[in-house]
């Protein structure tokens, strides 16, 4: 069975994207319902669960917070994970992810020069490694 985890709050638009190439990579983009002046600034957000658990769903609350209080769009990565991926693929993935938010920030409506990239736990080396 799978965990249940809180949903992304009120306010918070949410549409999963995938990344083109030969490898699959699901990214989930979160942004402000409500008109905020664009382009936004942009947290590229890697999940935590030591490299061998979760999804951007696990995050869908915490992210969707940060949308609301700092007026920005999320995107979380979905990497791939371990023992089946072991490194350097989910560095690689966090990468790609950071590389594509980059390239399409203008259909994205957010800022290129503003992107920071974050994480929890596991996410939080990875966000180091990217």
């Amino acid at each position: 069975a799978t965990a249940a985890f809180p949903p992304p709050a009120e306010g918070v638009l949410v549409t999963d994207h995938r990344l083109p190439g030969p490898d699959p990579l699901r990214v989930r983009v979160y942004r402000p319902r409500e008109a905020a002046p664009l382009p936004l600034p942009c947290l590229v957000w890697i999940h935590g669960g030591g490299l061998v658990l979760g999804t951007p769903e696990t995050d869908d609350a915490r992210v969707s917070r940060y949308v609301l209080e700092a007026g920005c769009a999320v995107v979380s990565v979905d990497y791939r994970l371990a023992p089946e991926h072991p490194f350097p693929v989910p560095a690689e993935d966090c990468y790609r992810a950071l590389r594509w938010t980059a390239e399409q920030a203008g259909a994205l409506g957010v800022d290129a020069e503003r992107i920071a990239v974050g994480g929890i736990s596991a996410g939080g080396g990875l966000a180091a490694a990217t």
